[in-house]
């Protein structure tokens, strides 16, 4: 079972790293532009919020979640890059630069601010655990579920074009090794998020399928 559960969580960290990765592509096409045009920050900065605090949560809090701490260090050193290029390239739309600097700056000082809270105040282990695993999974599905915060426009324009598909499609393959991961170590706070992963996930491919 031990055996098993590492395979997974390697396969997974595999496929993070992909996911992760895969932004490079709508990236090299913002650089190209030298716009962001309609694409949304959204998710790389719920992204990157998720990876600090599931650093957090592997380590130093939980200290048995190696495997989570290495792709989610990966992820974070990879979003910071990414939220510096969108704002970089959102300096030609004043509001598209306004909004994604008050997303993110508003969001690290919160993150920092219950992390220290929590670190400081909170001397119970299984305390912490728990609640920077329920912080886990809002920001986790919130991370599945962002790249669909272009939705309303999809709908508008009957087009996928700023729903990135390899982001997707490594989204709804993560999740699933994921889940099988938190089956076989019995984490609750892997095994929610990446149920509602799975489930976005999904929803983002059968976009790309209807569209």
């Amino acid at each position: 079972m031990a055996i098993a559960a590492t395979i997974i969580g390697v396969a997974g960290n595999v496929v993070a790293a992909l996911m992760f990765l895969s932004s490079i592509l709508t990236f090299i096409r913002i650089a190209k532009k030298k716009s962001t045009e309609s694409f949304s920050s959204v998710p790389y900065i719920a992204s990157l919020l998720n990876c600090i605090l599931w650093v957090l949560y592997g380590s130093p809090i939980n200290k048995n979640a190696m495997l989570v701490v290495t792709i989610n260090g990966l992820g974070t050193v990879l979003n910071v890059i990414y939220v510096f290029l969108f704002l970089f390239y959102a300096r030609k739309s004043p509001k598209a630069l306004k909004r994604t600097s008050l997303y993110t700056f508003s969001c690290l000082a919160l993150v920092a601010a219950v992390g220290f809270g929590i670190s400081l105040g909170i001397h119970s282990k299984d305390t912490r655990i728990t609640i920077f695993g329920v912080l886990c999974i809002v920001l986790n599905i919130a991370m599945y579920w962002s790249p669909l915060s272009v939705m309303y426009r999809i709908f508008k324009t009957k087009s996928v074009e700023f729903l990135p598909f390899y982001l997707c499609l490594t989204v709804f393959i993560n999740s699933a090794l994921w889940f099988a991961y938190a089956l076989l170590k019995h984490d609750i706070y892997i095994l929610v998020p990446n149920v509602l992963g799975l489930a976005g996930g999904a929803v983002q491919l059968f976009c790309h399928y209807i569209y």
